[in-house]
């Protein structure tokens, strides 16, 4: 039987075996299934399920919540797919995720990325994997603990996200065939990390051997007025070097 399908880079949502969207009645069930999908092994404590998304109520509300959000998931998935069986379990203290039972965008992404070498297929692949930040759609109410947890698993895999591009772009290297790809994966980069240099650089070289040299002095002015305003400095020696070559070039 195909798995149960979790999308959290983005957004997060939950699809049945069968393909279909399964709609749950309160995000914090969605958000109690999130935060297992993650886990090393899958699973938490009920207690700390509470802490983290109902870190307001006593120790005997905190526990209804759980079982709660338990019987939603179980029931409305078996709404979506009466034939598969329910994406979590309970086993006294814990919850958990049976083993194999769910898929994740996240897995699918750090699975390919750790494979992609140096490769640049693979790691464009990879890096297409990556469609946005972890639950970056997503919110929920009077939960700050959890919010807390989603921005440290977010920055995580934003870095791993950084890493892919930045080996993509090590592979594309100098090679004037590879240009528009480079500057694709350039911007694609500077959309995570606005002041990576060595990206601005890239777009900067791929409009100049396209003949575009005046959008080239463009994004170096423009990326040096965000390094004054946000930093108070200015770009690296490398950057200048290149703005002055490419201005002498024209």
């Amino acid at each position: 039987m195909n798995p149960w399908k979790l999308k959290l880079l983005g957004d997060c949502l939950l699809s049945s075996p069968s393909g279909h969207p399964t709609r749950l009645s309160t995000r914090k069930s969605l958000a109690l299934m999130a935060y297992l999908a993650v886990q090393p092994d899958r699973r938490a404590r009920r207690q700390r399920l509470s802490d983290l998304l109902w870190e307001d109520a006593d120790a005997d509300q905190g526990r209804l919540h759980v079982r709660k959000a338990l019987w939603l998931l179980r029931s409305e998935s078996a709404k979506a797919d009466s034939d598969a069986p329910a994406p979590v379990a309970g086993d006294g203290e814990w919850l958990a995720i049976p083993d194999g039972l769910v898929a994740t965008d996240v897995d699918d992404f750090l699975l390919a990325a750790d494979a992609a070498g140096d490769d640049p297929e693979r790691l464009e692949a990879a890096a297409a994997l990556y469609a946005g930040d972890f639950l970056g759609g997503f919110a929920i109410r009077n939960a700050p603990a959890f919010e807390d947890w989603v921005e440290v698993e977010r920055q995580r895999l934003r870095e791993a996200a950084l890493s892919v591009l930045r080996r993509l772009l090590a592979a594309y290297g100098e090679r004037p065939d590879a240009s528009e790809p480079a500057m694709r994966a350039a911007l694609r980069l500077l959309i995570l990390d606005p002041l990576e240099e060595h990206a601005h650089r890239t777009v900067m070289r791929a409009h100049a051997r396209q003949g575009r040299a005046a959008a080239a002095l463009t994004h170096y002015h423009g990326l040096r007025e965000t390094l004054t305003r946000e930093l108070g400095v200015d770009p690296e020696p490398q950057t200048q070097a290149l703005f002055r070559e490419i201005s002498a070039g024209r």
